[in-house]
């Protein structure tokens, strides 16, 4: 059976990191439609890329990032970083996860803002530049100049949460500081067992990628 409550999260986050939270978000699922099309997109789509590199790479040989703008860019500026420093990050986690296929995964509502020039300027210099696979849902293939906008024949609310397994299944994830799905993705890797190094990393405002220390604990949830 299912049950559906209007505003959970905000409900939820009034009792953040204490026992009783953790034990509701380790009993919360997705639909499980959601997470076949997920495992789907990278299994058939990004795998195409994975494959010239090897035929022996696993599913979870790409880097997943999530690139908070719009709001973000105004409201919490100080933590976004420059253009070319967020590629620079993004190639050092790269290499420093040896991911040989140089495929990444890109969660962003920047997706589609034609104003947005900064962060169409990362994705041309990531993948012309640096040679970097570039994937988006639902656009299963590498982005050219034209294809840089958001095409979707998906909800938007459907979207998110498949980005956000996507990024689950990765095996490195650098996120956004201060944001909330950037938290729930991170608490999806925990959850998964990915290793704590895997998924602390946030694009900083510097030239270097930078971790933040773990401000929760999951296990919590088996005690009490």
């Amino acid at each position: 059976a299912s049950v559906v409550v209007a505003n959970l999260e905000s409900v939820m986050q009034e009792n953040f990191d204490t026992p009783e939270y953790w034990r509701l978000r380790r009993q919360m699922r997705y639909a499980d439609e959601l997470v076949t099309t997920a495992q789907r997109f990278v299994s058939n789509e990004m795998r195409d890329v994975q494959s010239e590199a090897s035929e022996d790479i696993p599913n979870d040989t790409f880097l997943a990032v999530h690139m908070r703008r719009n709001d973000f860019l105004f409201v919490r500026s100080h933590t976004i970083p420059s253009p070319d420093a967020t590629v620079e990050q993004i190639v050092a986690a790269l290499e420093a996860s040896s991911i040989a296929a140089r495929t990444l995964f890109v969660a962003s509502d920047g997706w589609g803002e034609a104003r947005d020039v900064d962060f169409s300027y990362i994705v041309r210099t990531l993948r012309d530049t640096h040679g970097i696979s570039v994937f988006k849902y639902p656009e299963g293939k590498m982005l050219t100049g034209t294809q840089i906008r958001r095409q979707s024949s998906i909800e938007v609310a459907q979207q998110s949460v498949i980005d956000q397994i996507i990024c689950g299944m990765a095996r490195h994830f650098l996120g956004t500081d201060e944001s909330t799905f950037t938290q729930r993705i991170r608490e999806d890797r925990d959850f998964a067992g990915h290793p704590m190094e895997s998924s602390y990393e946030i694009l900083c405002a510097s030239s270097e990628p930078c971790a933040v220390a773990r401000q929760w604990d999951p296990t919590v949830a088996d005690t009490g």
